[in-house]
């Protein structure tokens, strides 16, 4: 599983949580590992959920990240959400290493 072998877990969540996402989420949990959630809102807030991702990073040391969320096929819309969300999150946090 993807979770036990990353150093923490970023999950993308629609409005309705889908099954195979809360089972992602409960594996971070068990495992003890840093857990971030990004609520598809959180894409229009680019600053705001930069800061969180680079100070989230920093803080808990991830050095192998594990992406947990729907797929395209249950939640319309989401990869082009997540993909505007992530090349604003992943420049920040170049940028700040």
């Amino acid at each position: 599983m993807n979770a036990l072998e990353s150093s923490g877990t970023l999950t993308i969540l629609p409005q309705k949580v889908m099954d195979g996402t809360n089972l992602g989420i409960r594996a971070v949990e068990a495992l003890g590992k840093p857990l971030l959630v990004f609520g598809l809102e959180d894409a229009s807030d680019f600053l705001a959920a930069e800061e969180r991702f680079v100070t989230w990073l920093r803080d808990h040391d991830i050095l192998i990240l594990n992406i947990n969320g729907p797929r395209e096929s249950s939640v319309p819309g989401v990869y082009a959400k997540s993909k505007d969300l992530f090349a604003h999150i992943f420049a920040a946090a170049l940028r700040s290493a």
